[in-house]
């Protein structure tokens, strides 16, 4: 009989690593959409706020 434990660590830790890298992608973008809108970049904040999208994408899906 065969188990398949020593897979499930390893699992958890991806799964968690990809979650934490979907946190970060929406957390840098987020500050970076703020600096955007206080200076005035239409094309930052359009950008900015895609890559907020991309972020929580990534987070939810993922």
């Amino acid at each position: 009989m065969t188990t398949n434990t020593a897979s499930a660590p390893r699992f958890v830790i991806s799964w968690v690593l990809r979650k934490f890298v979907g946190v970060f992608v929406a957390y840098v973008s987020v500050a970076s959409l703020t600096r955007a809108i206080s200076g005035g970049s239409t094309i930052g904040m359009v950008f900015y706020a895609l890559l907020v999208a991309v972020g929580v994408y990534l987070f939810v899906n993922m």
